[in-house]
């Protein structure tokens, strides 16, 4: 499977809990913009899910790589609450309003770091489950908003 297989992977997963996808949402940057890319991106209703998908094989130094990972997720997903109408242009069902957006990093294997600072870091097999299940965990996930007019 190569990283882009993973990617579409996620996505199907998300269609199949009534999610909308885009996949490598780009935003090129400028001298005054800094760029970014996420990998995947799931809307319903006014809940967005901003994935960053990291299909990372077994080798040593991955905790303290996934909790940077993590912090630069976060950091997109904040960044991505000004970009709400560029997204709409790619996933064209996005209604005007106030949408609610959670980073989310999801990986190829369980990891020994299951959150970090509010970013839940989610074992690919279990995404199902999480999603299935997301109100139970909303809380403790680290959150950001932003408005499509």
């Amino acid at each position: 499977m190569t990283w882009k297989d993973f990617e579409g992977l996620i996505a199907n997963i998300l269609s199949a809990n009534s999610f909308t996808c885009t996949e490598s949402f780009r935003r090129r940057g400028t001298s005054n913009i800094k760029g970014m890319e996420i990998d995947v991106i799931g809307i319903r209703g006014h809940i967005a899910l901003s994935i960053d998908a990291k299909m990372w094989s077994i080798r040593g130094g991955k905790a303290s790589a996934l909790r940077t990972a993590a912090e630069k997720q976060k950091e997109r997903t904040n960044r991505l609450t000004f970009q709400l109408e560029k997204l709409s242009k790619k996933i064209s069902s996005m209604a005007k309003g106030q949408y609610t957006i959670f980073p989310i990093m999801v990986t190829w294997l369980v990891e020994d770091v299951e959150m970090h600072e509010g970013v839940p870091v989610v074992p690919v097999f279990k995404l199902n489950g999480f999603i299935q299940d997301f109100e139970l965990y909303e809380d403790r996930i680290v959150s950001y908003d932003g408005i499509l007019e």
